[in-house]
């Protein structure tokens, strides 16, 4: 039996590609800064709540290695994930959680790992594996190898990182990883 193709929400999918237009519009000619247009298309033209194939999403984070740079992936990703908790499919889900949990950076990362499905299918799973007064380990496992490479981690990593922030924490954020290995840990200290 073959292991269903992993997919990405098309809500998401549009984020990113509206945060990546506006942080850097591509420069044409520019070697693999464009989004293939019918990639691009079938975001665009996609219902949000749709899926379509991760590799769409492997796509947008190398247009944005391409004309960003590698050391700013994690900023786009921070950026996206603000403007995804102003969504209408978060909003409410996250000031819920603000307001209840008095800005708990371990709880609104423990919420995060519920959200996870909402974005991701057959990305692997998100779940806590350790939380602690100043710190939450999460593990995503198993990873799909089309998603095991640092253009594509680098924007978890840093949306992941930008939920202590709206808890008015700064924090840093330790990945655990290998191109090999489908079992990711992410630890996040604050």
């Amino acid at each position: 039996m073959k292991n269903p193709s992993p997919q990405v929400r098309v809500a998401h999918l549009q984020l990113l590609l509206a945060s990546l237009d506006e942080a850097a519009p591509a420069v044409m000619g520019e070697a693999g800064a464009e989004v293939p247009p019918l990639i691009r298309e079938r975001i665009a033209r996609g219902h949000r709540l749709s899926w379509l194939p991760a590799e769409y999403l492997v796509e947008l984070c190398r247009a944005a290695e391409a004309r960003l740079g590698t050391d700013a992936l994690e900023d786009w990703g921070a950026g996206v994930l603000k403007r995804l908790l102003r969504a209408p499919l978060f909003r409410a889900f996250y000031e819920a959680a603000l307001w209840l949990e008095r800005r708990n950076p371990a709880v609104l990362l423990s919420y995060s790992t519920q959200a996870w499905p909402l974005l991701y299918q057959d990305c692997g799973d998100l779940f806590v594996e350790e939380r602690g007064e100043r710190f939450v380990r999460l593990a995503h496992v198993p990873v799909p190898e089309l998603l095991r490479c640092e253009t594509t981690l680098r924007p978890l990593l840093g949306g992941i990182n930008a939920l202590p922030r709206e808890c008015d924490q700064e924090a840093r954020i330790e990945a655990e990883w290998s191109p090999d290995s489908p079992r990711f840990v992410y630890t996040v200290r604050w």
